[in-house]
């Protein structure tokens, strides 16, 4: 038996599927998000060596996360996501070697 999200939502929310959701956010995603949430948590890992010759960004969205490994010192880094708007976003901060 499958489960639906809509089986649980006691609310009614109108929901879409994760490209569409994804999609919609795009345009307002980062100034939605805090820097609380990912980047100071990164930079407070001081037993990660950020500066490595090569990284992958999975699900890189805007590129928020890649912005900062080329900040902090990686030389090469992709990124892949599932929305081609986030990846429009990721592409215009100029600092993936490739975005899928």
């Amino acid at each position: 038996m499958a489960l639906r999200f809509s089986d649980y939502d006691s609310r009614r929310y109108h929901t879409v599927d994760v490209r569409e959701g994804y999609r919609r956010w795009s345009e307002r995603y980062d100034e939605m998000m805090s820097g609380d949430i990912d980047i100071r948590l990164l930079a407070s890992l001081t037993s990660v060596d950020w500066a490595v010759p090569f990284a992958v960004d999975l699900a890189c969205g805007t590129g928020r996360i890649g912005g900062f490994l080329s900040d902090s010192g990686a030389e090469h880094i992709d990124g892949v996501d599932l929305c081609e708007e986030m990846l429009a976003r990721a592409r215009a901060r100029g600092v993936y070697a490739s975005l899928e």
